[in-house]
């Protein structure tokens, strides 16, 4: 998996997590709008779906991981740094393809003086060959079409001359721009991936039994442990459903039995 679809996935699923959570939350604080009078039937089913769905955002509730507020606050605020990055780097590259332009557009101002070169070349020769008067008048109005076209390709030719000059002495500038743009667009994105994961650290598979490490070892716990454990995998992402530890493969032990659970992490 690649750097760009691991920061992606690392960000939704935390993005995810945030969104249930805050949707929780509002759905509780949330006022009923008014009601329009219902009839004895009608107050029954409202009073049976009202329940229904009272017993459904409970469920919901305590199936949804507790999201710590620092943890959260990190990746928002990474997220954000991430997005500024994100459109700095491409005014920066939007600046470098604009300084690049005037090359390709000189290339074409070239073609058009050729072009009117060779245009007037078959007009001199069509002059030299005319043997009627009307022959020549066609000719003529011929070679002086392609006289001025020729005059405004190379006033368009030195316009472009100008403008690749002046992109030479800004290149340096805007090709410096342009790397620390993205040198500080790769810096936000690894930071954004750390507080994902650090932020999913609330919601992974151990929360919900034992770990083991699998060949010995012991599975670290708290903050700390989470902080230095994200450091450790940033520019990857475990799949869903995996353990996130540095130091090895871990099995995850339901029921309190001491069997494997259905899945292995692997760091």
């Amino acid at each position: 998996m690649n750097a760009k679809k691991t920061l992606r996935i690392g960000c939704l699923l935390a993005a995810t997590v945030i969104g249930l959570s805050s949707a929780s939350a509002a759905g509780k604080g949330r006022k009923a709008a008014p009601e329009t009078p219902l009839t004895a039937a009608g107050e029954k089913l409202l009073t049976h779906y009202s329940e229904m769905l009272t017993a459904m955002r409970a469920e919901i509730g305590k199936a949804l991981p507790a999201i710590d507020e620092k943890k959260k606050d990190a990746f928002l605020k990474a997220r954000k740094t991430a997005l500024a990055a994100e459109a700095e780097a491409s005014a920066k590259q939007a600046a470098l393809d604009a300084n690049k332009a005037p090359k390709g557009l000189l290339e074409q101002r070239k073609g058009w003086v050729s072009k009117s070169d060779k245009g007037i070349a078959r007009a001199e020769e069509m002059l030299k060959q005319a043997t009627t008067e009307t022959a020549r008048k066609a000719a003529q109005e011929e070679l002086v079409k392609w006289q001025k076209d020729k005059a405004t390709g190379l006033s368009e030719l030195k316009k472009s001359q100008e403008a690749v000059n002046k992109a030479k002495i800004d290149e340096p500038k805007v090709t410096q721009a342009h790397q620390a743009a993205q040198e500080a667009l790769a810096r936000a994105r690894d930071n954004e991936l750390m507080a994902a994961k650090v932020l999913l650290t609330e919601v992974e598979p151990c929360a919900h039994g034992r770990c083991r490490r699998v060949g010995g070892g012991e599975v670290r716990y708290g903050p700390k442990a989470q902080v230095a454990e994200a450091g450790q995998q940033t520019g990857r992402l475990d799949q869903a459903g995996q353990g996130v530890h540095p130091d090895g493969p871990v099995q995850h032990v339901r029921h309190g039995r001491g069997r494997p659970g259905d899945h292995t992490g692997n760091a």
